[in-house]
């Protein structure tokens, strides 16, 4: 799904799926518009994916803009995600306009970095907290965790109540989920969004991968606006 802004610029919609069954374009938006329907030609020219149990995922993420690839021909699925990559595909998945970041407020965030924009906006938001004197730690990777503390502050910036799908499941490695994401974890398990590894292992301290990050964004994508539908919004 696009829109046209005010500029008449046509702006595309992340959170957009279409529905083939029913046979029509569902979308999430929080504003009236000119809407449309808009195509753009999923990548196929990764030579690292054609294998990989993710490529449909992978496809979802990168057609949408919400991640890219490390060249025009390496994606790089099982590469570690930062926290910075983290947060701009979260920031463009809302769609949000970062041109108004001027400046960072962290000490090691470099305002012409392409994610200072959006490190700002989730920083604003309540989405991230620094991590500590004044900093943002950009490139350190995130764990599983933490993707699920974050996703679920991102469900609250942008108002999105996570539904209950799934009963909650208890993991066999739930003690050593730390006490301060237990609770992120469980709603994200029983949304559907986070599922458990092999043996019922949540694996909480594992860094999250590029591919692991494109399956959680695209389940983010579709129960949003599956939700939606379900509630008639």
């Amino acid at each position: 799904a696009v829109y046209v802004d005010a500029k008449n610029k046509v702006q595309w919609l992340a959170n957009s799926v279409y529905d083939s069954v029913e046979k029509v374009l569902r979308f999430r938006t929080n504003h009236f518009s000119t809407y449309g329907i808009g195509y753009q030609k999923t990548n196929t020219a990764f030579t690292d994916i054609a294998d990989h149990w993710t490529k449909e995922d992978i496809e979802f993420v990168v057609s949408r803009g919400l991640l890219n690839g490390i060249s025009d021909t390496i994606f790089s699925p099982n590469a570690t995600m930062t926290r910075a990559m983290f947060v701009t595909a979260l920031g463009r998945m809302a769609n949000v306009d970062v041109s108004g970041y001027k400046k960072s407020s962290f000490t090691d965030v470099n305002k012409d970095a392409y994610y200072m924009g959006y490190i700002e906006w989730a920083s604003n938001n309540n989405i991230v907290t620094d991590t500590g004197n004044g900093t943002f730690s950009p490139d350190k990777f995130i764990n599983r965790e933490q993707m699920a503390v974050i996703l679920e502050n991102y469900a609250k910036a942008i108002g999105f109540i996570l539904p209950k799908v799934y009963m909650e499941n208890t993991f066999a490695d739930s003690q050593k989920i730390s006490t301060y994401a237990k609770d992120a974890v469980k709603q994200m398990q029983m949304a559907g969004v986070l599922y458990s590894k092999k043996s019922n292992l949540f694996d909480p301290l594992s860094t999250a991968t590029r591919a692991e990050v494109s399956v959680v964004l695209r389940r983010f994508v579709e129960l949003t606006i599956s939700y939606d539908t379900m509630m008639g919004l």
